[in-house]
């Protein structure tokens, strides 16, 4: 069985998924390869991309639909006609149409949507609008007339499903969440298939490590308080990093001597909220540096405006570290409320400070939460499970 793998980039959440999931499938004896973008954005794929941000401009999510300015087919990305396609995030780097035309029609294809890109007309993020059920007619975030009068995300929801039409489709959320919306998008044909897997993590790579020694490292101070924050990159409106520090302002007036460790690009960081210190890891892409980064932190915060899953939030309860996190999308699916982190309502600043407070003065809870957490991770998100699942439904899609 030869499995290939498709993502645009080679960092990330989606990448760091698909990555691990392949190795893991390797182990257990599949022929899995992945494929990432390695040719250089070009002039025509520039001037695409600006024309999307104007599209979008000031709007909260990204709109990007899967039509290349270049041609892409299969022949181009593998040397052998695989067994079986997974496409994972896909945006900006693969042309549907001309891809999917160049797969024979026996071959299963699998996605995962790590975002709804793969399934709408053109957006990436929830924000409260359901077109791709009803057509994308209307679009919010799209500038007049290009969201209703000449309606590019209809036209690009219809391709997509033109693309996927009489193909063997299983679409794989990566949360029950984003399962239900996936299922409701008319990208999809009728015979599609849908599953849910959680994305898994290396347990051998993210452990906890000597919290002294993790925040000697950092430059961090062994007695005063320490959360965190971090993504792939830092000016990610998704991750709202201003929504976070707003978060922090609020915890050091109740707690004097906050410390803040963020990982992530960014060029340019904000201020530190007043009471507080703020260090820099730059760019951890290593397990090995982010599970030092979690394990020098006496709590993970997630701010995200929405998430179809929330990797960091398992990585970091793997290391031991409780996770305190707004209730958006996927992310409720990453921890075990009251258990292994806190919840609190999507954006609702005074309850996750609050939060916080509480457990960073109740450092017996707090370690009770983080040695929860680090069992209760390995439990739910097995990576050797959740690649026995995928090569089970490999091996079902081509019996089929």
């Amino acid at each position: 069985m030869k499995v290939l793998h498709l993502n645009t980039n080679n960092r990330g959440g989606a990448f760091h998924a698909m990555a691990r999931l392949h190795l893991a499938l390797c182990e257990q004896g599949v022929g899995s390869s992945a494929v990432t973008r390695t040719a250089p954005v070009r002039v025509p794929e520039k001037l695409l991309r600006r024309f999307e941000t104007w599209l979008t401009d000031s709007q909260p999510n990204v709109f990007s639909p899967l039509q290349g300015t270049f041609k892409t087919p299969i022949s181009d990305l593998s040397g052998q006609m695989p067994d079986i396609v997974h496409l994972h995030w896909i945006s900006r780097w693969l042309d549907l149409p001309s891809f999917t035309a160049s797969l024979p029609k026996e071959i299963p294809i699998f996605i995962t949507p790590h975002d709804f890109g793969i399934f709408t007309g053109g957006c990436h993020l929830h924000t409260g609008c359901e077109g791709f059920a009803h057509g994308c007619t209307h679009c919010p975030i799209v500038r007049h007339p290009f969201g209703n009068t000449i309606p590019l995300p209809a036209r690009e929801l219809a391709r997509k499903r033109h693309s996927f039409e009489g193909r063997r489709i299983t679409v794989v959320g990566n949360s029950k969440w984003t399962t239900s919306y996936a299922r409701r998008s008319q990208a999809f044909h009728q015979d599609t298939r849908f599953e849910t897997i959680h994305p898994a993590f290396e347990p051998t790579a993210f452990v906890r490590s000597d919290p002294m020694a993790a925040r000697k490292r950092f430059n961090l101070s062994a007695d005063l308080p320490v959360i965190g924050f971090g993504s792939a990159a830092l000016s990610d409106e998704n991750k709202r990093l201003p929504l976070f520090l707003k978060v922090a302002g609020e915890i050091a007036k109740k707690i004097p001597g906050l410390q803040i460790l963020l990982f992530g690009d960014h060029h340019a960081l904000p201020p530190a909220p007043q009471g507080t210190t703020l260090h820099h890891a730059g760019v951890l892409s290593n397990p090995a540096d982010l599970a030092t980064a979690y394990s020098a932190m006496d709590l993970f915060c997630v701010t995200s405006r929405i998430e179809t899953f929330g990797q960091v939030s398992v990585e970091a309860q793997a290391c031991g570290t409780p996770v305190a996190a707004f209730d958006a999308g996927g992310l409720s699916e990453t921890l075990n409320p009251g258990i292994t982190g806190i919840l609190s309502p999507s954006g609702d600043i005074a309850h996750l400070a609050a939060s916080v407070i509480s457990l960073l003065e109740d450092t017996s809870k707090r370690s009770t939460m983080g040695e929860a957490a680090a069992q209760w991770v390995r439990t739910k998100f097995s990576v050797e499970d959740a690649a026995a699942t995928y090569k089970q439904l490999y091996q079902e899609a081509l019996a089929s």
